[in-house]
């Protein structure tokens, strides 16, 4: 489960850091923890994870794709690629800059974070529990 902490983007104590730290397993914390940050402006989020989801690149994705998109898409691997699409594929979203361990998302401005937000921690679990699937040869 994926739970938004308080609009505060600072942390006071840590009581509330605890409570912005939310696990979506029973595993251990670090293996699916998400945590929201909420950026002072308030069209922005990054979804916050203890596990790398890309490869260790710096991306900027907008909508619509161009040219200049799909090429980055491609160094971002198959694993990463797939998140950047899922998440691009949803209503209101504006841009994406992505990290190892970070997904920097803004929205449009009519958008609403409600939804939004419950829809991009669905795609980001998915991803965690399909990562810690592993190959038997």
């Amino acid at each position: 489960m994926c739970l938004s902490p308080t609009p505060s983007p600072f942390r006071t104590n840590l009581q509330e850091s605890a409570a912005n730290t939310i696990a979506f397993t029973s595993q251990s914390m670090a293996d699916g923890t998400i945590n929201i940050y909420h950026h002072p402006n308030p069209e922005i989020k990054s979804f916050l994870t203890q596990e790398n989801l890309f490869p260790p690149l710096v991306g900027l994705f907008k909508n619509p794709f161009d040219e200049t998109a799909e090429e980055d898409l491609k160094k971002m691997g198959l694993f990463g690629s797939q998140i950047v699409r899922d998440i691009m594929l949803l209503s209101g979203v504006k841009e994406i800059r992505v990290k190892p361990k970070e997904i920097r998302l803004t929205k449009e401005e009519n958008a609403s974070w409600h939804d939004l937000e419950a829809r991009v921690c669905q795609i980001l679990e998915r991803a965690l529990r399909k990562k810690q699937i592993k190959r038997i040869k």
